[in-house]
């Protein structure tokens, strides 16, 4: 997947309210960091996947 259709498909999670996104610099290079929103752990929750594990963060 190429950055910019992963950028354009976290865009679309994040109007839709499943995602929280953060931009910042780690140094002089520029970072974006995502996080699932209370409604995306809900969504993620009642699609049943049970036995696939997301990362905390």
């Amino acid at each position: 997947m190429s950055d910019s259709l992963l950028s354009k498909h976290m865009s679309h999670l994040e109007e839709a309210g499943y995602v929280q996104v953060i931009k910042g610099y780690h140094g002089k290079r520029p970072r974006t960091w995502y996080s699932l929103s209370g409604t995306g752990r809900q969504a993620f929750d009642n699609l049943g996947l049970k036995g696939l594990a997301l990362p905390l963060s």
